[in-house]
């Protein structure tokens, strides 16, 4: 075995008392499944984009089996758990999904599963989705380092669109509903993403059909959550393509 000189430990003791910043980032991700960091609320992946979870083991924390592929965008020090459960699909067979639960803290804040990258634009979002929870919340144009969005809530049997800005929301857009789809039944989500748009139905009503008139947002990822303590968003699979 090779020894080590004096310099040599020293720099092992270093090393083990201040770790690499960017390693200690991945660490949290792999080690609690949970991302604080403000400036990581996407993990910047790649368009095309699909999971329907069934490659994860049920139980499993998903933003600790898919760190590079999903980060939370959360308010507070709450830990948004996501996990992987076993569920009787939209077509009645037993299956994986994703459930985006609410912390026991921080009730009425924003914890939300994302993906993508800030670079997406002019993409086509599909998600099967099920919730009890009034109201529900979507995220589009996630992007600048989570400092704006889009912001959809469907509360009431209508949907309201934000404008958000470092924080702070502007409502742009309402629209009357004949149902808020929080009936713990399975609902299709479909949206246009565009620079500065979007076109957003649930099983073909629509909720939103927005243009910005003021400064566009031009690209960013996709989130949803849950809203209320003990409250779950289940998501059975979703997909994100490309515009032609």
């Amino acid at each position: 075995m090779k020894r080590l000189g004096l310099l040599g430990l020293l720099a092992l003791v270093l090393a083990a008392c201040f770790p690499n910043p960017v390693d200690v980032a991945v660490d949290r991700a792999i080690d609690t499944g949970i991302e604080h960091v403000v400036f990581k609320v996407l993990p910047q992946n790649d368009l095309p984009f699909q999971d329907d979870f069934e490659g994860y083991p049920v139980g499993s924390m998903l933003l600790r089996a898919a760190p590079h592929d999903y980060r939370v965008w959360d308010e507070g020090e709450a830990k948004t758990p996501v996990y992987v459960v076993e569920t009787t699909g939209p077509d009645g067979r037993v299956e994986h999904a994703a459930a985006v639960e609410y912390p026991e803290v921080d009730e009425g804040r924003r914890h939300a599963l994302t993906t993508g990258a800030d670079g997406w634009t002019d993409y086509r979002v599909e998600m099967v989705f099920k919730t009890r929870d009034n109201p529900w919340w979507a995220y589009t144009h996630v992007g600048d380092h989570g400092r704006h969005a889009l912001v959809l809530k469907v509360h009431s049997r209508a949907a309201y669109l934000y404008k958000e800005v470092a924080g702070e929301r502007t409502l742009v857009a309402r629209r009357d509903l004949s149902q808020t789809y929080n009936d713990g039944a399975w609902h299709t989500l479909t949206a246009e993403v565009r620079p500065g748009a979007l076109t957003l139905r649930v099983d073909g009503e629509v909720l939103v059909d927005y243009q910005d008139a003021g400064p566009a947002f031009y690209g960013g990822g996709f989130g949803v959550q849950a809203n209320w303590r003990g409250s779950r968003f289940v998501i059975s699979r979703w997909a994100f393509a490309p515009l032609p």
